[in-house]
């Protein structure tokens, strides 16, 4: 089942399957030998592995006594290419990432169980808060659906749609924000932070709300208070240059919508998960989750 992700390679499908393939080339004095992970559609994997095979059929006898390992990488490649195609390297490969190849496979009309729990949760949460003080605030109910908007997009909820379920006291039903990744936990509170800060006047309700929030969440109780202190103004958050560097990085808006920053930092991960060199690697996914948590929190 494909996955909600583009495949790095080509663009235009979707993300199905993974292998691990492997290399050998020779350079006289000395070999380069290893193996690569490969994430994409169907098609490209098996176009990258044959690459692999090919190159290392031409390249890898170039260096004594290890060029006669050659035959062993071919093989193993050759393997790779007539396996099934299952989602074990896959669940593996996105797993190391942070990303659960079960939030993220699509349904017919390309939204991920991921996406359905966080749409549920936001609605559920974001009305709560709205109604944290007792009443619901027009700047409250406003800014709420311009984020219910932003992150669903209007093609799910429109934004007449969005003032109407905010303005009702009856909440939306609720969804167990356990099942939420971390990621999206996140995004929740800084969305709740958003609605408490609209009408300019922090209410205790509204602390308390988002005190109770982290906890449901399961956030580290330092998370939150950090979360209160910079609602509270009492601690700055990341100043413009910082976010206009995370924004560049993950080639998104600095205002950017959470939504399309996710799917961003995922595309991302995907492709920093297949660089060969381990140090290369670990330095690229370290830049990206700090980059991600930047715009995420600022």
């Amino acid at each position: 089942m494909p996955i909600a992700l583009d495949c790095p390679h080509c663009g235009r499908a979707k993300v199905e399957t993974a292998n691990n393939v492997w290399f050998l080339q020779g350079f006289l004095l000395f070999a380069r030998y290893g193996s690569k992970s490969i994430i994409g559609c169907g098609p490209c994997v098996r176009s990258q592995t044959m690459q692999s095979l090919a190159l290392s059929s031409v390249l890898g006898w170039w260096c004594f006594p290890w060029g006669l390992g050659t035959p062993v990488v071919m093989m193993q490649n050759v393997a790779a290419l007539l396996g099934t195609d299952d989602t074990s390297d896959l669940r593996r490969l996105l797993g190391q990432q942070g990303l659960d190849l079960d939030e993220l496979q699509v349904d017919a009309d390309g939204r991920s169980a991921g996406d359905r729990k966080m749409i549920a949760a936001i609605l559920h949460t974001l009305h709560g808060m709205v109604w944290a003080d007792g009443s619901a605030d027009a700047r409250e109910i406003e800014t709420g659906a311009g984020i219910l908007v932003a992150m669903l997009g209007e093609d799910l909820l429109t934004p007449d749609q969005a003032r109407a379920v905010l303005a009702k006291p009856e909440a939306p039903p609720a969804e167990s924000l356990e099942a939420l990744s971390p990621d999206a936990q996140l995004i929740l509170m800084k969305a709740a932070c958003a609605i408490a800060a609209a009408d300019d006047v922090i209410e205790p309700g509204e602390i308390e709300a988002l005190e109770s929030l982290g906890r449901r969440l399961g956030l580290d109780a330092s998370i939150t208070a950090r979360f209160v202190a910079a609602l509270q103004e009492t601690v700055p958050g990341p100043d413009e240059g910082v976010r206009e560097i995370a924004a560049a990085l993950l080639g998104v808006p600095v205002d950017a919508p959470a939504s399309e920053v996710r799917s961003a930092y995922q595309a991302l991960m995907v492709q920093a998960a297949q660089e060969p060199d381990a140090e290369v690697r670990g330095q690229a996914l370290a830049q990206l989750q700090g980059a991600y948590q930047v715009l995420l929190q600022a």
